[in-house]
């Protein structure tokens, strides 16, 4: 058995680097090329969470994010949401190659490592802060699990979530991220507070106990960073104040969310919050509305894809940033959404 694992690793470690190895000489061609033509007339909203020195299992590191900079400085005008809200207003032409940068949740490493490589390449991005957060009271939910796994003595664990069994051996450091991810997957379909008791029995489950704040590595900015950025070229719209899944929560929880955070804000930041970022993406009709009766002029989801002059803007699409140059430019160009018309 272990033999056969042994082998199955091997042979899909070699496939990776064969795959690796025609997409960097699909981008050396310009194979991608045609395709970001086709999408110049659409606008490309770029999403990114975690930044480090070095590429991380969920970060970006100084490095790529460079790379990714120059190369949307290279073939696209990247404007602020909003500018772009500005100009669906006006209703005129849209110009061609539009990019915007936005970046979720407000961790620390925005500031340390992400601001600097912006005012660098003088590029402006947008920053969804969860109040809450950044106030020092709570932890993003799903850095609670990437906790856990990372530090449970347990080399293997068997447990029901969801009515789903969920087995896993943590091996290294990418069985445990895995794991994670496979758990948060499960939790943000549970109601709001079941989710949290959910979590709180994983804790005994996996032997760790969840410190009251976030440790250093899944830290958030200060307000006085916050406001700094706010200053520059990095500005401060809403991403609600704890961070739930917005269509699992009621309705009191829901307008406390979107009100609260967006007044936080406007207090802590000095100007008028305008823009919205769904938590994990989740939305429904009545979330949407709920967001355009807030008083918010636009949000975004995590739905993947460009977005045309007639899109909704209050279910605008992004395309999340892999860190690696390759991957940014073939997921940047469209290509993904032609295989998918193509499958059909």
């Amino acid at each position: 058995k272990r033999r056969d694992e042994k082998a199955n690793s091997e042979t899909t470690e070699r496939t990776k680097i064969v795959k690796q190895k025609i997409l960097k000489f699909a981008v050396s061609a310009g194979a991608f090329a045609p395709f970001r033509y086709l999408n110049g007339g659409k606008v490309l909203i770029l999403m990114y969470h975690r930044f480090s020195e070095k590429n991380g299992k969920f970060s970006i590191s100084q490095e790529a994010f460079s790379a990714h900079l120059k190369y949307l400085s290279k073939h696209y005008k990247v404007i602020t949401l909003t500018e772009y809200i500005e100009f669906r207003k006006a209703k005129t032409e849209l110009p061609k190659k539009l990019a915007i940068i936005t970046i979720d949740d407000g961790y620390r490493d925005v500031f340390e490592i992400a601001e600097p490589v912006l005012r660098k390449n003088n590029l402006p991005a947008t920053l969804f802060a969860v109040t809450d957060f950044l106030e020092g009271k709570l932890w993003i939910w799903t850095d609670k699990m990437r906790f856990l796994t990372a530090q449970t003595k347990l080399t293997e664990i068997v447990f029901s979530l969801n009515q789903q069994e969920i087995k896993g051996k943590l091996t290294d450091a990418d069985s445990r991220f895995l794991l994670a991810q496979r758990i948060n997957s499960q939790l943000k379909k549970l109601p709001e507070a079941e989710k949290e008791s959910e979590i709180f029995r994983l804790a005994n489950e996996f032997e760790v106990e969840i410190p009251q704040l976030p440790t250093k590595e899944f830290a958030p900015m200060t307000w006085n960073e916050a406001r700094e950025l706010d200053k520059g070229l990095v500005k401060i719209e809403s991403h609600t104040v704890t961070h739930p899944i917005l269509p699992n929560v009621g309705e009191n929880q829901l307008k406390f969310e979107l009100t609260e955070s967006k007044i936080k804000l406007e207090k802590e930041i000095g100007r008028e919050m305008k823009i919205f970022c769904y938590p994990d993406g989740g939305w429904n009709e009545k979330v949407r509305n709920a967001v355009e009766s807030a008083n918010y002029q636009c949000a975004v989801t995590t739905e993947l894809g460009f977005n045309d002059d007639g899109d909704d803007l209050f279910l605008l699409k992004r395309i999340s940033a892999e860190p690696s140059l390759p991957h940014f430019i073939q997921d940047t160009s469209g290509f993904e959404n032609f295989k998918k018309i193509f499958r059909r």
